[in-house]
């Protein structure tokens, strides 16, 4: 099972720079190998790493039925030909992950948006998909029909049921990629949300009742984030919860790295938690030629490392007593 990370960040905030960040790492952890992109987003920044054939890219929009080809995706299926949308899709065997090492998408937002499209123009094609769309001959079905038709063309929009199956497949598309036996990266815009009825700033999904559970469904939650810095910007990858309050006020922006061992005695798990906050700091600051991917990476080799350490510690601490 690989590592499995999520990256938020306002647009030009570098989220897309970091995954071509990490393609260099790969290159170096594992030389003659490739990354994959999945993308419903512009590939302007990554097209040096395309060209140099550290990349192979995959424009998912393209495809005409977004839940099957993300649902395939995040099995790490690929297009035989990804510039034909008719494509085959192929499988990925043992051989795959020789070559291929890392899997990225970009990213949870604009796949959302995509779902949540395609859900509102089957409904204006007159498909039935939970309340809100519904195309019953009685008029208290059509009461909340929310699709009409402008000539040939069918119009929907979006209920509350197009949300809840959105949220539902995305955590789906996430957990798949989750038993890869490669680290998958994922981006999203980040938005404002509650949790625990306080306000954050998190990754965003369609609708933002999901945003406060994202940060469970993965290894590491990252924020990218420019910094004013007099004239000049400072771009930041935190690694933390963090505010901003010269810009944004006192809401936090989530970050956080997971223990991945959630049934461990509560002690053990405390001294753990506070061995990686000594290791693990609140940001890492960058530039497109930094190799944050690598500093990112370095940390969570020591983070892993401490962790091994501690739990041999224990062990031992319990076979003599």
């Amino acid at each position: 099972m690989g590592t499995l990370i999520a990256v938020h960040g306002d647009s030009g905030h570098g989220k897309t720079g970091i995954c071509g960040s990490f393609s260099e790492w790969l290159q170096e952890k594992y030389p003659g190998t490739k990354a994959r992109l999945i993308t419903a987003d512009n590939i302007d920044v990554v097209e040096p790493h395309i060209h140099a054939g550290l990349i192979d890219v995959w424009q998912i929009p393209l495809w005409d039925h977004p839940f099957e080809a993300i649902n395939y995706a995040s099995q790490g299926y690929w297009p035989q030909d990804t510039s034909n949308p008719k494509s085959k899709l192929l499988p990925p065997t043992a051989a795959t992950w020789q070559s291929v090492r890392l899997l990225m998408f970009e990213g949870l937002s604009h796949f959302s948006d995509m779902l949540m499209k395609h859900l509102g123009d089957l409904g204006g094609e007159g498909k039935s998909i939970g309340p809100g769309t519904r195309t019953g001959k009685g008029d208290g079905e059509k009461a909340d029909l929310i699709n009409f038709q402008d000539g040939d063309y069918g119009v929907g929009g979006n209920s509350m049921s197009h949300y809840n199956i959105t949220q539902k497949e995305m955590r789906k598309y996430i957990l798949a990629s989750s038993v890869l036996p490669i680290p998958c990266l994922w981006t999203a815009h980040t938005i404002k949300a509650t949790e625990d009825n306080k306000p954050i700033y998190g990754p965003q999904l369609a609708g933002k009742a999901a945003t406060a559970k994202v940060q469970s469904w993965f290894s590491a939650l990252l924020h990218a984030h420019v910094q004013p810095q007099g004239s000049a910007l400072s771009y930041r990858l935190y690694l933390k919860e963090h505010v901003d309050t010269k810009n944004c006020g006192p809401i936090p922006f989530k970050a956080i790295q997971r223990i991945p061992l959630p049934l461990l005695d509560p002690k053990l798990k405390q001294t753990i938690e506070n061995k990686w906050n000594e290791i693990v700091p609140e940001y890492i600051e960058w530039t497109n030629d930094s190799r944050i991917a690598h500093k990112y990476m370095a940390i969570r080799e020591k983070m892993l490392d401490a962790t091994r350490e501690l739990l041999l510690r224990a062990k031992e601490e319990k076979n003599a007593s």
